[in-house]
């Protein structure tokens, strides 16, 4: 089966399974029916030869999970080791280069081997469990248990690791539950319970999970986790001397990539895109009574990358309006210079245009699990100075990103908001002021600061 959608795919698996027994005619010719043979699937992908050159490690990690929870199915057959010129669903590409599979990123040194051993976590969730404040969430989960290997101290230990909206990454100590396994067989082991406080940061995050023989590691597994929780505030008191304002990557007030401007309505709206040289610019108008003359600093808090075209794919003659390839060897860096108000921020090269499973929020809106890298760019000093200069008049601070026409990687530029990509981070601009801006602490509002180009 071919199936790049957790919920199908988990009734296909269900039905076969339900359906495979003694005297059974299901998937039988005429006249035939079950004896003892043993379920095996023969061979099974997320994404089929029709799909063109895409990023399968989001569906191998949820497909192989489903196919190891169940205790009748005996083995599985992944669809194939390496691309084909009309295939791109391997493990590796066509030169046999390596992709990268980005689950390393939710929990640490895991990898393609650990989906594959002969003791395996096995997880009765989708990909992502979503979680509502203050309300218990059960995640139920069973040993896979095909070694030889005989425990001594068998248990498992887990812990949560989330990411909050300025992309820092905080995590509880390690929790423990009894485990017991059987060999040769999958075991339900007692579901794990876990609730989000209402005072948590974490907007989203991962549930990490590593079966344990005293202090060694036997198996590893993982889920992504999302908190349910309403948009950033557009404009917000950070502190007693911090504010930040927010804008959307659709919000933009000139954009001169070459092609149709990306999309200003609903979640495409949170990816804006464009390849080769061009600018993007934000103009955001800042609020009545903020201290500008006391500004002292501005941090720009930004998920960017590349924005890659054919040359990144196996087959580029077979190009297919749905291709988005995995992350690989071969890297699409792009040149970058950010203004504030005309003031030069920085100048950087992004190292890629990915799409792996660290892409969890991307994947969660069906976007193929493309994502940027987190910027945090801080302006202070001789700068600054200009910059509050210039925001006396009409308040309003110009973000400029430029891909310039004589750059050595000039391979475009895309921006992600808080519901895609890897960061749940808004495009935030925070401005510092020497001493306390006079706003509530707790004050927030969702009145819109971005201006957006008239036609």
């Amino acid at each position: 089966f071919y199936i790049n959608d957790f919920d199908k795919a988990r009734q296909h698996i269900q039905e076969v399974v339900d359906q495979t027994k003694p005297g059974s005619a299901f998937n039988y010719v005429e006249g035939q029916t079950q004896a003892d043979a043993p379920l095996i699937n023969s061979e099974y992908g997320g994404i089929s030869a029709g799909l063109g050159d895409q990023d399968i490690s989001w569906s191998f990690k949820y497909l192989t999970n489903e196919l190891r929870r169940h205790d009748k199915i005996c083995g599985y057959v992944y669809t194939e080791l390496s691309d084909i010129e009309w295939e791109h669903n391997g493990f590796v590409n066509y030169d046999r280069s390596p992709k990268e599979f980005g689950y390393d990123f939710w929990h640490e040194g895991f990898t393609v081997a650990d989906l594959n051993s002969p003791d395996f976590v096995a997880l009765d969730s989708g990909p992502i469990v979503m979680l509502e404040r203050g309300k218990e969430a059960s995640i139920p989960w069973s040993i896979s248990h095909f070694s030889d290997h005989e425990a001594t101290m068998l248990y498992l230990r887990w812990r949560i690791r989330g990411i909050d909206q300025f992309g820092e990454w905080g995590a509880t100590d390690w929790m423990f539950a009894d485990a017991e396994w059987e060999p040769y067989r999958v075991k339900q082991q007692s579901p794990l319970k876990l609730v989000l406080s209402e005072s948590s940061k974490m907007r989203i995050g991962v549930v990490e999970m590593e079966l344990m023989d005293e202090t060694e590691v036997l198996a590893k597994n993982f889920v992504n986790l999302i908190g349910k929780l309403s948009a950033l505030p557009r404009q917000e008191a950070i502190d007693a001397n911090t504010m930040a304002v927010r804008f959307n990557p659709g919000d933009f007030a000139e954009w001169t990539f070459a092609g149709e401007p990306p999309s200003r309505d609903g979640i495409s709206s949170e990816k804006a895109a464009g390849r080769g040289a061009g600018a993007a610019v934000y103009k955001l108008k800042l609020p009545d009574g903020w201290p500008i003359d006391k500004l002292a600093s501005i941090t720009v808090l930004i998920e960017l990358a590349g924005r890659a075209g054919d040359e990144k794919l196996d087959w580029p003659a077979r190009k297919k309006d749905v291709d988005y390839p995995q992350t690989d060897t071969t890297k699409s860096p792009s040149d970058v210079v950010m203004t504030v108000n005309g003031q030069r921020a920085a100048a950087f090269t992004l190292p890629d245009d990915p799409a792996d499973a660290r892409g969890m929020l991307s994947h969660h809106h069906g976007l193929q699990g493309s994502y940027g890298f987190l910027k945090r760019i801080q302006i202070k000093g001789e700068a600054i100075s200009a910059i509050r200069e210039d925001l006396k008049g009409d308040q309003l601070l110009e973000l400029r990103l430029t891909v310039p026409n004589d750059a050595k990687h000039p391979s475009g530029l895309a921006l992600f908001g808080e519901r895609l990509g890897c960061y749940p981070v808004a495009p935030t601009v925070l401005l510092a002021f020497d001493e306390p801006h006079g706003l509530p602490e707790l004050f927030e509002s969702d009145e819109p600061v971005a201006k957006r180009a008239t036609k």
